[in-house]
């Protein structure tokens, strides 16, 4: 009885750390991000577009984000390319596309994802350290 109630209760941990669940809820949080990065952007957008201003990037802060957009998206394909989750197999270019536009438009689109999340780590990462 006992051995049976263990056994049970591995098997649901197998099953909540498998691919088949972690895929999904990765797919799901991407698109989360995504949309609340759109919305934050959105919210910061002036309404008034006589008051805007052009800001052109330098070349070491577009290298960060492309780094980082090559990093992501590298990670997510081998996601895409080693997962065995039954939707995904036959389809995977079209889950890499999907990835890949979904983290380009935050890490290259997105001036909220750029500004607020990416240059404060790189300033952070920068910073001197003293001991």
């Amino acid at each position: 009885m006992m051995s049976s109630t263990i056994s049970a209760h591995a098997m649901n941990l197998c099953e909540i750390l498998s691919d088949a669940v972690w895929f999904w809820a990765l797919q799901a949080g991407l698109v989360l991000f995504a949309a609340f990065a759109l919305f934050q952007d959105w919210k910061r957008s002036p309404r008034d577009d006589s008051l805007t201003a052009q800001i052109k990037r330098g070349t070491e802060s577009m290298q960060y984000f492309l780094i980082l957009c090559t990093l992501i998206i590298g990670i997510l394909v081998a996601i895409c390319a080693s997962v065995d989750v039954p939707l995904v197999n036959g389809h995977r270019v079209l889950w890499i596309l999907l990835d890949g536009v979904v983290v380009g438009y935050a890490c290259l689109c997105n001036a909220w994802f750029r500004n607020d999340i990416v240059l404060p780590f790189v300033r952070w990462l920068s910073k001197p350290e003293h001991r």
